[in-house]
């Protein structure tokens, strides 16, 4: 990997709950419904029940039910810097449009199943 590559970011789970611009999560999730029922959550099924979740009395318990089982899709990004620690530095084109972040200290992961790490684009 060299400075200038592109690569493929895995979004970090604070960033699970947006949606990109066509409505899709980054990651498909798990949702423990009242009745103990789980209903993995993923393209059009989690928007909807996203949504519901949100006009809740008191959303932020709803969402402690809500369980990020693995990466549905990657963030096309730069390699800006590399670093000693098998890390790098990536300017990450977020899926919302026209938002540029800056991460340092991304590490890279061959198998891209964790978050906020990157792998060489295929």
């Amino acid at each position: 990997m060299q400075v200038g590559d592109r690569v493929c970011y895995v979004p970090h789970q604070c960033h699970a709950l947006e949606s990109d611009a066509s409505g899709e999560f980054p990651w498909v999730m798990e949702y423990v419904h009242a009745n103990g029922k789980k209903e993995v959550l993923e393209g059009r099924r989690a928007h909807e029940v996203i949504t519901a979740l949100k006009r809740y009395p008191d959303p932020s318990e709803e969402f402690k039910k809500i369980r990020f089982l693995y990466p549905a899709r990657t963030w096309t990004a730069t390699v800006r810097g590399i670093n000693d620690n098998n890390t790098v530095n990536l300017d990450v084109q977020s899926n919302r449009g026209g938002v540029t972040l800056h991460y340092d200290n991304v590490l890279v992961d061959d198998v891209a199943k964790q978050p906020h790490s990157c792998h060489k684009e295929v």
